[in-house]
């Protein structure tokens, strides 16, 4: 997918103006394409860190209120994406390893040349911009969106979309919760010719039992203890445009029979009064439920569900389409950052794998409230990395990799055996990126483990 340019900024603290002009110097003058802010005190720092926007931070060993190892403590107190060099006076081993531990990208011992400055920056923007996908370069719109996605089984629902939306033909959608019905229905709403008029919901699934027909129907005044005046029903207010029944399998028996007179007849009476009113209507309803065996157990009539089953629109699970979750999630970070006063920027290539390897049995709706979560609980990160997912998507993924580790154990396999056997296992899931990183190599590395193996990159399909 297209990317946003933005450019990475780079933070120097150093007390030393003199020390802190060169290594400016030194970053300007190399082809890096950054921004550059400069602090003298390690809280003046943090502020720059803790906004999120900092990528790389050139750090002095100490400075008069902070070590570079109490910020390299913050940034990981605070899950932060900020990689750190220090720079140092000639320390002790013991002092680089510590650092290293805690985090540090590199740990450069003054004096140095300003091009061991240059490429140990270089080689840090390098990998981080290597390891992130960039949320999409689109304006998101506050209407509601289309279908989102390009696997074939959602080609098929658009495709019947496209063809079903200018008639008056009654549609059933069916599929698991989660999986964009009611978007569907709007968007068959807009492309249809009653797209300048209503569309009601009527949710049958919350509205209680008791209230159920004068909300549909609506009722005059007096027509029970607390009418004291006429309403309007939800079927009259969604007159010469569209009713949509969501989880239409939750419809009361009792009432089934007023809601197939007006399918078929297009009329309606108000609770309390014997004025009949004439409906123009199309009606879309949509379920979760298997509504043949709902007919069978005897919880919905036959004569109703074929009478809604004109034109039936399949919605597919998400597990069924994973080529499409990289669009949802930059759908949802965009949709959100604005929500949530984000400076999210984008995600690594670890954590979108992660994302596409779950099952997500919530479907897209669980996907959306996992980068709600994300958004609300980091929202001083630029870039969400795999520690920010939920524990559920990092439990499988690394199940799933160490059950493949131990079957690759079992065989005896080299480590180099393991390599080719992991990339033929998974490649038609990840892109060579995503392969790469998982075995810890560069993708030059893997194009030229496959000339060894002889085993040829899989074409991906378009949609992938």
């Amino acid at each position: 997918m297209e990317g946003i340019n933005f450019r990475d900024t780079v933070l120097i603290l150093e007390e030393d103006a003199e020390f802190r002009s060169q290594v400016r110097t030194a970053l300007k003058g190399g082809d890096l394409d950054i921004d550059l802010v400069e602090a003298e005190t390690g809280e003046e720092a943090w502020g720059h860190v803790n906004s999120g926007r900092i990528t790389v931070a050139v750090v002095a060993f100490s400075v008069r209120d902070m070590s570079a190892f109490d910020l390299l403590y913050r940034i990981n107190l605070h899950r932060l994406s900020t990689k750190v060099i220090v720079t140092s006076d000639p320390v002790r081993a013991h002092d680089v390893v510590e650092h290293i531990r805690a985090g540090a990208y590199d740990f450069l011992e003054r004096p140095f040349p300003p091009d061991q400055l240059l490429r140990s920056v270089e080689d840090v923007l390098k990998k981080v911009r290597q390891d992130r996908i960039e949320i999409q370069n689109s304006t998101f719109e506050d209407s509601t969106p289309e279908l989102i996605g390009n696997a074939p089984s959602i080609k098929a629902v658009c495709d019947l979309i496209g063809q079903v939306a200018p008639t008056n033909s009654t549609i059933l959608i069916t599929g698991e919760s989660g999986t964009g019905k009611e978007v569907a229905a709007r968007s068959m709403h807009r492309k249809s010719k009653r797209n300048d008029k209503p569309f009601i919901v009527v949710d049958c699934g919350t509205i209680p039992a008791g209230l159920v027909e004068s909300e549909l129907f609506g009722y005059v005044s007096g027509a029970f203890t607390g009418a004291t005046g006429d309403k309007q029903g939800l079927l009259e207010q969604a007159n010469h445009g569209t009713a949509f029944f969501d989880e239409v399998g939750e419809f009361p028996l009792d009432l089934q029979v007023k809601l197939l007179r007006v399918l078929q007849d297009g009329e309606v009476r108000r609770v309390g009064s014997d004025k009949v009113a004439k409906l123009d209507l199309r009606v879309i309803a949509a379920t979760n439920k298997e509504l043949e065996n709902e007919v069978r157990l005897g919880r919905f009539r036959q004569d109703l569900y074929y009478r809604l089953n004109v034109v039936n629109i399949q919605m597919p699970p998400l597990r069924e389409r994973p080529e499409d979750i990289e669009a949802f999630v930059h759908y949802f970070l965009k949709k959100y950052q604005r929500e949530y006063d984000h400076c999210i920027r984008g995600i690594t290539l670890g954590s979108m794998a992660m994302l596409k390897n779950y099952q997500w049995p919530g479907n897209v709706r669980e996907l959306e409230h996992t980068i709600m979560q994300l958004m609300a609980l980091h929202n001083r990160k630029a870039i969400i990395e795999e520690r920010d997912l939920p524990m559920f998507l990092e439990r499988r993924g690394q199940e799933r990799k160490r059950r493949y580790l131990e079957e690759a154990l079992d065989l005896k396999l080299s480590l180099d055996d393991y390599a080719r056997e992991f990339v033929r296992m998974f490649e038609s899931e990840y892109t060579e990126k995503e392969l790469a990183a998982s075995l810890g190599i560069t993708t030059k590395t893997l194009w030229q483990k496959r000339r060894k193996w002889g085993v040829a990159r899989k074409k991906r399909s378009a949609s992938s």
